[in-house]
């Protein structure tokens, strides 16, 4: 994965951590621009994870979200200070939201399914994709 400046100023950047081994996708980027959200495949369950990439410094990647189940599609809230995902650990997938970097119990927003959780600007509400009943 690489990054480069959008008005052309800075040479292209190669984020290695995220084009070494292992199957690396961003889902998304603070809007401070310090931290790079991405899901990692652990390729000895299956299940996806979600770390945080930090753009200054040593480049260590922080857990997220590690758990047995499979936690994806993550987004900022727009100041940073929670993350909403998506997750199957209740038997469907749900949208849930834990303080970021905590501690604090995360909350469960969605009850009866949701994918694709994208922030309001203003912090007030997320929304998601429900399922549709029959």
């Amino acid at each position: 994965m690489a990054v480069t400046r959008v008005d052309g100023t800075a040479e292209t950047e190669t984020l290695s951590v995220l084009s070494g081994a292992g199957v690396k996708v961003p889902c998304d980027w603070s809007l401070d621009g310090r931290f790079v959200l991405y899901k990692q495949i652990d390729q000895a369950t299956g299940t996806t994870d979600l770390w945080a990439l930090p753009m200054t410094g040593e480049r260590t990647p922080l857990p997220v979200v590690r758990t047995p189940h499979d936690e994806r599609d993550g987004q900022f809230s727009p100041d940073g200070k929670w993350i909403a995902y998506e997750s199957d650990e209740a038997g469907s997938r749900d949208i849930y939201l834990p303080p970021l970097p905590g501690p604090g119990p995360k909350v469960r927003v969605s009850v009866d399914g949701g994918t694709q959780v994208r922030w309001r600007r203003d912090e007030k509400e997320v929304f998601y994709v429900a399922p549709t009943k029959a």
